[in-house]
């Protein structure tokens, strides 16, 4: 069976409902649940991939802290291999308060934290080198390794024969293509969400020959 390496975003969520309006400052309102889960693309893929028994392991930044032993845990907790999980003192782990509306709806209020400092660096080689399919997961939240660090990674990684694959998260710098444009040449699989992708492809027709001129490792 192909090993499949995720690369990038990692949160502790925690999940209130409902939520259909913030309460007025200074004052207090009732919830029905609340709950916490390990968030993010890449911790998400990772897990439920080990849990269907693909072999698989995540590469990722977490902070010296509760909610970096957290995820940790859970991740551990699914069968996947956590040696690609680096954990720094001084950033805190990723974190998002998930609000859910009645109608399921989700709004996000999120501190960027340890994923926004994940870099190139932060990839053991090793664990690159065992991979058949390399999977970069929440790209346009990886502040450090967004652009050309990430692109140049991926361009090794096709050189060795790996099967590259990305996908997106939402932009809350609102920058978009110009994060992912280098990285896009270096693709085998591009798979952002429908809303994402709406506000990608806004700047998509000026940069199609990008898809043209990819070059192949194989």
């Amino acid at each position: 069976m192909k090993r499949v390496l995720c690369i990038g975003s990692v949160t502790t969520d925690i999940i209130v409902s409902p939520v259909d309006n913030l309460p007025t400052p200074g004052t207090l309102q009732a919830v029905s649940n609340t709950a916490s889960f390990v968030g993010g693309c890449a911790s998400n893929a990772a897990m439920d991939l080990a849990k269907l028994g693909v072999p698989v392991t995540l590469s990722c930044l977490v902070g010296d802290d509760n909610f970096g032993n957290f995820v940790l845990e859970q991740v551990r907790a699914s069968g996947a291999d956590v040696s690609g999980i680096r954990k720094r003192a001084g950033v805190p782990t990723t974190s998002s308060v998930v609000c859910v509306g009645s109608d399921g709806e989700r709004s996000f209020l999120y501190n960027p934290g340890s994923t926004s400092r994940f870099t190139l660096e932060d990839i053991p080689e090793e664990i690159t080198d065992k991979a058949d399919i390399v999977f970069v997961a929440g790209a346009m939240l990886l502040t450090s390794f967004d652009g050309e660090p990430c692109r140049e990674y991926l361009r090794q990684c096709r050189k060795k024969g790996k099967f590259t694959v990305m996908d997106t998260a939402w932009d809350f710098e609102d920058r978009w293509l110009a994060k992912i444009a280098p990285c896009l040449p270096m693709l085998d699989l591009f798979m952002p969400s429908y809303c994402c992708l709406q506000l990608l492809w806004k700047s998509f027709p000026a940069s199609c020959c990008l898809w043209q001129k990819r070059p192949v490792y194989r």
